[in-house]
C-alpha cells in the first residue's frame, strides 16, 4: 500500500476516469447493479429504526443494522478512496443483496412492508427490463447454445462489450483461434508467450502456458509506476519472452476483412506504433487485429522512451 499504491492512485484517481469506469461497470453488471435501487433506501430505513427505536431492538434487528452499516461504509470507501474498477464496485452489490434479503426475514412494521414490496418490485421490473439474457437476439440463440456448445460464432454474437460500444476486453475469437494455432506450432516453452492486451489473454488458457512477465499489463505498469520502472524493465529483460501478442483494436485500428488472411505484416500499420516497442520489432504473423512480434527485448539500460 505504501510502496506501490500512491503512484497507482495518483494516476487513476482522477474524476473523469472514475465516471467512465462507473458507466462501464453499470453496463457490464446489469441487472445486479440495480440492487442499489432497493438496498440504499432499505439501509437508511434500517438505521433510522435503530437510532430512533420505539422498543428495545432484537438481535436480528441489530444484526441487520450492522449489515446496513457495512454496506454503506463499503460504498463510501469505494467512492472516496478507491478507483471504481469493477472489482471495487462489486462487493457492495453482494452486501446490498444480503441486506435486501434480511428484510424478507426480519419482521417489519406495516408501513415498512409497503416500502419493501415497492422497492423489490421496482428492482425486479428494472432487472427484467435490462437483463441481457432476455433480449430477443439472445433468446434466439438458446437452442444453438444447447446443441452446439461454445463456438467462436456464438462467442462473438453473445459478447456484451461490443454491443455497449466498448472494445477493451472483448476478443475476436476466430482470429484468436488462428493465432493460437500458429503459436502451437512454435514449440513454446512454459513461459515464452507474452499477451499485451486484455483481449489476447485467453491465449494463456488455450495454450496452457504462463505469462513471461509477472506484470500482466506491462505497458500500463511502466507508465503508471514510474518509481519502479527500472525494476520492471530489468525483469522484462531477464525474462526474454519469445512472442508478444498485441491487439491493434486497443488503439482504434481495425484490419479490413479482405486483409485478415494475409501472411505478412498488416498493411497500413499505424505510423506512431511502428516506432515503439514492441511494434518496432518484426511482425512474424498476424490474424486480423492480432499481431505476433519477435522476441527482441530492450535491455533495462537502453532507456524507456520506447514505452511512452
Amino acid at each position: 500500500m505504501f510502496n506501490w499504491d500512491p503512484e497507482y492512485a495518483d494516476f487513476f484517481m482522477r474524476w473523469p476516469r472514475r465516471w467512465v469506469r462507473l458507466k462501464f461497470w453499470f453496463a457490464i453488471s446489469i441487472p445486479w447493479c440495480l440492487v442499489h435501487v432497493a438496498a440504499l433506501p432499505l439501509a437508511a430505513i434500517t438505521l433510522v429504526n435503530i437510532l430512533r427505536p420505539k422498543e428495545m431492538p432484537t438481535p436480528k434487528r441489530l444484526a441487520q443494522a450492522l449489515l446496513a452499516v457495512l454496506y454503506l461504509s463499503w460504498i463510501g470507501q469505494v467512492l472516496l478512496f478507491q478507483v471504481w474498477f469493477t472489482y471495487h464496485l462489486t462487493p457492495p452489490v453482494l452486501l446490498g443483496l444480503a441486506l435486501t434479503a434480511t428484510w424478507m426475514r426480519v419482521p417489519a412494521e406495516p408501513q415498512r412492508r409497503v416500502a419493501l414490496r415497492f422497492l423489490l418490485l421496482l428492482f425486479a421490473v428494472l432487472a427484467l427490463f435490462t437483463h441481457p439474457a432476455l433480449r430477443p437476439k439472445r433468446l434466439a440463440t438458446w437452442w444453438t447454445c444447447v446443441s452446439q456448445g461454445s463456438t467462436n460464432e456464438l462467442r462473438d454474437l453473445l459478447a456484451l462489450t461490443p454491443e455497449m460500444g466498448m472494445i477493451d476486453g472483448d476478443s475476436d475469437w476466430e482470429d484468436l483461434e488462428r493465432t493460437a494455432d500458429f503459436l502451437r506450432g512454435q514449440d513454446l516453452r512454459e513461459d515464452e508467450p507474452l499477451c499485451l492486451h486484455e483481449s489476447t489473454m485467453p491465449l494463456y488458457l488455450e495454450l496452457n502456458k504462463y505469462p513471461a512477465f509477472r506484470f500482466l499489463f506491462y505497458g500500463q505498469a511502466v507508465r503508471v509506476y514510474r518509481a519502479h520502472r527500472q525494476q520492471m524493465l530489468e525483469e522484462l529483460s531477464a525474462g526474454q519472452p519469445r512472442f508478444i501478442v498485441s491487439d491493434l483494436a486497443a488503439f482504434g485500428h481495425r484490419i479490413p476483412d479482405e486483409d485478415k488472411s494475409m501472411p505478412g505484416p498488416p498493411p497500413h500499420f499505424p505510423a506512431p506504433l511502428d516506432e515503439m516497442f514492441p511494434w518496432s520489432e518484426p511482425i512474424v504473423f498476424h490474424s486480423g487485429r492480432y499481431g505476433y512480434i519477435g522476441s527482441a527485448i530492450p535491455s533495462a539500460s537502453s532507456g524507456s522512451s520506447q514505452f511512452q
